[in-house]
């Protein structure tokens, strides 16, 4: 038994072939609650991204901020040093943040494609067809370009660090 059909046995707890009208209308109400759980945890993926947008572009004005003004006291170079630590670990935080809720998407996508074959037209499944699964070449996933950014803000901390404390 491959995964997708383990899901499908722990989804539907009978042979939903042959469905009642009742029942019809019962996974139809599922899905669309489904759906709108989805939509609420993009909505929280992206707060949670301005959010941390936000702090880092606030850190790092700061920080560059903080270096104008003490540029010759190179008795801050530890508190710097330690701003840019703190913000490299916030960035990977932010990081491992995207990654799960990517695959937090992932497992409902999985959710709603069985739930499509039980109805009469599968919307999810067709669109991600239409953008080739995902091929890079046709369609970049959001995670794909999402991820970048605080990979970018913590190389900026690194390079930081590695002035203030080379300097």
């Amino acid at each position: 038994m491959d995964k997708l059909d383990d899901l499908e046995s722990k989804l539907f707890n009978k042979n939903y072939s042959d469905m009642s009208e009742r029942e019809s209308e019962l996974l139809l109400e599922q899905y669309k609650l489904y759906v709108g759980m989805m939509d609420k945890i993009s909505e929280r993926r992206h707060q949670a991204n301005a959010f941390f947008l936000s702090v880092n572009t606030t850190l790092v004005t700061a920080l560059a901020g903080f270096i104008t003004l003490f540029y010759k006291d190179k008795t801050q170079n530890v508190s710097i040093a330690m701003a840019g630590v703190a913000g490299v670990i916030f960035c990977l935080t932010w990081w491992r943040l995207i990654r799960s809720y990517s695959q937090l998407n992932t497992g409902k996508f999985k959710i709603i494609h069985l739930l499509e074959e039980k109805m009469p037209a599968r919307l999810f499944a067709a669109e991600w067809e239409a953008l080739k699964r995902g091929d890079g070449s046709k369609y970049t996933p959001f995670t794909h370009v999402e991820t970048y950014i605080p990979l970018i803000f913590a190389g900026f901390y690194i390079a930081l660090v590695l002035y203030v404390l080379l300097r």
